[in-house]
């Protein structure tokens, strides 16, 4: 995992904990943007994640260091995610 300290970040948790949105605070490096996952599973029972974002790059250059650490950094989003689908929601990997 990349271990910058980008800044501080709110996250909303749905009831479900299927849906997170993370939102930057003004001392990230990365505000003002927001990005909302969802876990959703289809009619075969396959799960899919759904990814929503957006941000004004306050910071010239932080849209290219995005790009270059943002895939590392939702893979390990998605194997926690795919964890707490397999705890309370039965999925077998």
């Amino acid at each position: 995992m990349y271990n910058m300290r980008a800044g501080r970040v709110i996250s909303y948790v749905s009831k479900d904990g299927l849906t997170v949105k993370n939102v930057t605070l003004p001392d990230h490096v990365l505000y003002d943007g927001q990005i909302t996952r969802r876990a959703f599973q289809v009619e075969n029972g396959a799960w899919f994640v759904e990814t929503r974002g957006i941000g004004n790059n306050v910071r010239p250059g932080m849209d290219y260091a995005n790009q270059w650490h943002g895939p590392e950094v939702f893979n390990e989003l998605d194997r926690r995610m795919k964890e707490n689908i397999g705890l309370h929601h039965g999925l077998m990997y």
